[in-house]
């Protein structure tokens, strides 16, 4: 019985762990901020099972073709790569300049074979870190549901819950909804959900961001909201800062989920060993990448 446990475990995590391997990675942009969630250094961790040389090109959305930057890796030689030292950068886009489409941030990467691509940065003085695994092919969707950190302890001004969603084709029109709450304050925007008819093409994007302090509602309003689209979407959500805590503690809690079509319905939960009130899993991310 342990045998047959273990084999159906093995095949599970093997199955998963390559579902995170493809020819091409959409990054849809980050925001964060202010002070103790200003982004510091971030970077790229790109690597590959394939035992040869495979090259890839990292494009910045909005940028010209001599901005492209092209690198090649193998099993044996994974690439750290720097995006930005500090600050707003081509990944993370100013909250002030969200609830819009955005032309010219996030990144496309597209390989001669398949890799694995993720994304680490410190924050807040290396007070914070945060972590983002690029689902590859697998990212891409129609249906999405956003997850963040649910703040029902002391929030700071700091707290700040978004998702960031990308088109990966032209003429893609996507509506946003929520039936969780009423009440949201959505950083540069007047109104409620729905937000509806947003047009993007390739690689443009549209990011929506909730202050928590700016509305009680804010604390975990975004929390089940639908992101619906017409053609594949790419999407990334999460909390830059947050906390599941009563406390004062906060950390980023950021991610690139899938599409409804993948999320199935029983689910894994595994216990930390953090204290209860930390430690409440919400959601259980089985993508894992190579470390190196």
């Amino acid at each position: 019985m342990i045998k047959k446990v273990f084999s159906f475990l093995l095949l599970i995590f093997s199955v998963i762990g390559f579902a995170q391997l493809s020819k091409v990675h959409y990054i849809p942009p980050l925001t964060s901020g202010p002070s103790n969630a200003d982004p510091l250094d971030q970077w790229f961790y790109i690597s590959t099972p394939i035992n040869g040389d495979v090259s890839f090109k990292i494009k910045p959305v909005g940028g010209t073709a001599d901005q492209e930057i092209s690198y090649i890796v193998n099993n044996s030689n994974p690439k750290k790569i720097e995006i930005a030292s500090s600050g707003y950068s081509q990944l993370f886009q100013d909250p002030s300049t969200t609830s819009a489409i955005t032309t010219d941030k996030g990144y496309i990467i597209e390989a001669q074979d398949v890799i694995y691509v993720s994304i680490r940065m410190n924050a807040g003085g290396n007070a914070q870190a945060g972590a983002l695994v690029s689902k590859g092919e697998n990212a891409l969707g129609t249906a999405f549901r956003i997850g963040t950190y649910d703040n029902q302890g002391s929030a700071g001004d700091n707290y700040l819950n978004f998702f960031s969603l990308m088109a990966t084709e032209d003429n893609t029109t996507v509506d946003l909804s929520s039936n969780n709450i009423s009440g949201l304050v959505i950083q540069n925007y007047s109104g409620q959900f729905p937000i509806e008819n947003i047009t993007l093409n390739r690689g443009e994007s549209y990011t929506v961001a909730l202050k928590v302090t700016d509305a009680n509602g804010n604390k975990d309003g975004l929390i089940g909201a639908l992101v619906s689209a017409d053609k594949n979407v790419v999407v990334n959500t999460g909390s830059a800062n947050g906390s599941f805590g009563n406390g004062g503690a906060r950390d980023y809690g950021i991610d690139q989920i899938v599409g409804e079509d993948k999320i199935g319905k029983e689910y894994i939960f595994v216990k930390g060993e953090g204290q209860d009130s930390w430690d409440r899993r919400k959601h259980a991310h089985l993508y894992l990448p190579p470390l190196w």
